[in-house]
C-alpha cells in the first residue's frame, strides 16, 4: 500500500483505473487546511479539468477547515462533504468539474390552480334609472336573500410565498430574489446557494407528495320524518345503547355529530326507530388532497324581473323602453367538504351543509315575478376521523305545519248543515336532515378493496 504525501493524502484502491469515479478514497488533512486545497489536490489526482464560476467568491474557497478525516468514500460523496456541506454547487460531466456560488433551478409541480364556488343568490332591485336627469326614475332598493358556499385559495400565490421564505432564512448570507411563477405552465424558477436550494427542492418535493393523494368521498343524504316521540330531533345518546361498536366515538363539542364505524344497515335500523326515513341523494366524488368537493341537490326557481326606462329626445319627446330579465334562485341541499390527509393517515374533513327551502309550496306553473321567501339552515364543523370511518351529521331540522280536513260522510255534504259535520285540523311535522360521510382514501393497495366498487383515479 502506498501513500502520496501532498497538502492532504489520498489512498486509491484502483489507481490503474482512467475512471475516477470508481476509486476509493481515503483522506486526512492538517489543521487550517482550505477548501480550494482539497479541490485542486482531487482535480489534479482524477485528471479532472476544474472551472469556477465567477460566482464564486475567493472568502468561500479560501475557508479553512479544522480537520477532515474521511474513510473510503468514493468520489461523489467526496465532493458533496467538501462542496455541498460548504454551500458549493458543482456539476461533474465526464472529465469536467464546474463549481459555482449560485445556480438557477426551474421546478414543475402538477398541480390545478382552481377556485370552486357554490352559491345560490336571490337579489331583486326596485327601482331604477338615474337621479336628476328630467323624465328618469330616480332612486332604488335592493332586496333579497343570499345561499352560498363558497372556497377560495390561491394556490400559486401561497407557494410563491412560502418558497421565498425558505430562500430568505436569517443564516443566509445571499439575499435571493422573488421566485417566477408560471400558473400555466406549472413551472417556478428560483435562484439561491446550494443549501438555499436544497430547501426548496425538498419542500417541493414533499408539496407535491401530499397534493398527489386522493380520497373518496362518499355521502348519504337522508331525510327522517320525525315521530311525536321524537319531535326534537334525534337524541344521538340512543345511538350508543342501540348498537354495540367499538368504533363510536362521541364528540362533546358536536352533540348532533358522530364517528363509527357501523355500517348502513346498522344506522339505517336505528334512524327507522325515530320516524320515517328517505333517501334523498347518495353522490359518491374522488378529491385531491384539501382539493373543495361540492355537491347541490335541490331546485331550480325561475322569476322574471320587467323594468322601464324613459329617456328624453332632443325632439323633446320620450322613448319608453319596457324589458324583461329571468333570474334564479336554488332552494336545496348544498354541502361543501374539503378533506386534508396527514402523514399517518388521519383525516381531517372541513364541513359545510346548507339547507333552503321555499316558506310556501310553489307550483311549477306559476309566473313568479319576485323570487319566493326562503329559509336557510346552516352547520359549519371541521372533524378528524380514520379511512373507512363513517361521520354523521344531524341537528338540521325543518318544521312544516299543514291543515287536514275531517268530514262525516254524506253529512258533511249537506248544505248550511254540512259545515257542523266538517272540522279543520292543523297538523305539525318535523323533519331532521342526516348527513352520512365515509371517506376513503385511494391507494394502490385499495384497488382491490375499492375498486370493484369504485373507480380509481391514476
Amino acid at each position: 500500500m502506498k501513500k502520496i504525501v501532498l497538502a492532504l493524502l489520498l489512498f486509491s484502491s484502483l489507481l490503474h483505473s482512467h475512471l475516477c469515479e470508481d476509486r476509493i478514497f481515503n483522506i486526512t488533512s492538517a489543521t487550517d487546511s482550505r477548501v480550494i486545497d482539497f479541490i485542486e489536490q482531487i482535480t489534479d489526482l482524477c485528471k479532472l479539468n476544474l472551472i469556477v464560476e465567477n460566482s464564486l467568491g475567493s472568502d468561500v474557497l479560501n475557508k479553512k477547515l479544522n480537520r477532515v478525516y474521511i474513510h473510503e468514500l468514493n468520489l461523489e460523496k467526496v465532493l458533496n462533504l467538501f462542496l455541498h456541506e460548504n454551500n458549493i454547487l458543482y456539476e461533474l460531466k465526464g472529465d469536467i468539474l464546474k463549481i459555482s456560488y449560485l445556480s438557477t433551478q426551474t421546478y414543475h409541480i402538477d398541480y390545478i390552480s382552481s377556485t370552486r364556488d357554490g352559491s345560490s343568490k336571490t337579489e331583486v332591485t326596485i327601482g331604477g334609472g338615474e337621479g336628476g336627469e328630467s323624465g328618469s326614475t330616480g332612486g332604488s332598493s335592493t332586496v333579497g336573500s343570499t345561499i352560498e358556499s363558497k372556497g377560495s385559495f390561491n394556490f400559486w400565490e401561497n407557494l410563491k410565498d412560502e418558497v421565498y421564505q425558505l430562500l430568505t432564512r436569517p443564516e443566509d448570507e445571499y439575499r435571493a430574489e422573488q421566485p417566477i411563477v408560471n400558473e400555466k405552465a406549472g413551472l417556478i424558477t428560483v435562484s439561491g446557494t446550494y443549501k438555499q436550494l436544497y430547501r426548496v427542492e425538498n419542500y417541493l418535493k414533499e408539496l407535491e407528495r401530499k397534493l398527489q393523494k386522493q380520497v373518496l368521498i362518499d355521502v348519504n343524504i337522508l331525510s327522517v320524518s320525525l315521530s311525536k316521540n321524537s319531535m326534537t330531533g334525534i337524541n344521538w345518546k340512543d345511538f350508543y345503547n342501540t348498537i354495540t361498536n367499538d368504533g363510536l366515538v362521541p364528540l362533546g363539542d358536536v352533540p348532533s355529530t358522530v364517528i363509527t364505524t357501523a355500517s348502513i344497515e346498522q344506522i339505517l335500523m336505528f334512524l327507522e326507530q325515530k320516524g320515517k326515513v328517505s333517501s334523498i341523494s347518495n353522490p359518491k366524488i374522488v378529491a385531491l388532497n384539501n382539493q373543495q368537493a361540492l355537491i347541490s341537490v335541490g331546485n331550480e326557481y325561475f322569476y322574471s324581473i320587467e323594468t322601464t326606462q324613459i329617456s328624453d329626445t332632443e325632439a323633446g319627446t320620450s322613448n319608453t323602453l319596457n324589458s324583461t330579465e329571468i333570474q334564479s334562485v336554488f332552494a336545496g341541499i348544498l354541502l361543501d367538504i374539503t378533506a386534508e390527509i396527514s402523514e399517518n393517515d388521519k383525516i381531517t374533513l372541513n364541513i359545510n351543509p346548507s339547507i333552503s327551502q321555499t316558506i310556501q309550496t310553489i307550483s311549477s306553473d306559476t309566473v313568479r315575478a319576485i323570487p319566493p321567501d326562503l329559509t336557510k339552515k346552516q352547520l359549519s364543523s371541521v372533524i378528524t376521523t380514520e379511512d373507512g370511518k363513517k361521520v354523521i351529521l344531524g341537528g338540521l331540522i325543518t318544521k312544516s305545519s299543514t291543515t287536514e280536513e275531517s268530514i262525516v260522510p254524506l253529512l258533511g255534504y249537506l248544505p248550511v248543515l254540512g259545515a257542523l259535520f266538517r272540522s279543520n285540523k292543523n297538523i305539525s311535522y318535523s323533519e331532521e336532515l342526516i348527513i352520512i360521510i365515509t371517506p376513503h382514501i385511494l391507494k394502490d393497495k385499495n384497488r382491490g378493496k375499492i375498486g370493484t366498487e369504485y373507480k380509481f383515479i391514476k
